[in-house]
Parts: C-alpha cells; sequence; structure tokens
C-alpha cells in the first residue's frame, strides 16, 4: 500500500485538476492543477466546499453529477 505522502506525490502529476471531496462536498484533498483551477493554495482548499469555489452562474447552467454521486463514486465534470 502507498502511504499517504507517495500517494499526493503521486497524484499531484496528473495533468487534470483533482478535488476529493468528502460527503458533505468539502474539500479533502487537490492536487496542483486544482489549486491552479481554484487559485486558492494547495494548503488553503481542504474544508472549503466546493460551492464556494465553483461560479455560481457555472454551478447553475452545468450543475455538478457529484450532488447525486455515492460515496466511493468517481464523478468527472468538463
Amino acid at each position: 500500500a502507498l502511504d499517504r505522502a507517495t500517494l499526493e506525490t503521486l497524484v499531484d502529476q496528473v495533468g487534470d485538476a483533482l478535488l476529493v471531496v468528502d460527503p458533505t462536498m468539502g474539500v479533502v484533498f487537490a492536487n496542483r492543477r486544482g489549486s491552479e483551477l481554484t487559485g486558492y493554495a494547495a494548503d488553503e482548499l481542504p474544508g472549503l466546499r466546493v460551492d464556494q469555489l465553483l461560479d455560481r452562474e457555472e454551478l447553475r447552467d452545468r450543475p455538478l453529477r457529484v450532488m447525486s454521486a455515492d460515496v466511493g463514486t468517481i464523478v468527472v465534470a468538463e
């Protein structure tokens, strides 16, 4: 099994933004691209809610499918 530091290093190399959220939509982890996308430093993101990070008009026009996802489900929003 990979330790957390190794896993975070690997996920940081992904070219896409990745936000890991808990069931309340609070950010648990964000990779480097997730930080760039939101404009927050990676250490500022944990504890913030996804709806605080994304433009409200965009969320209204293109709601995240994650709102109906089950725990453990991978959700892609492009």
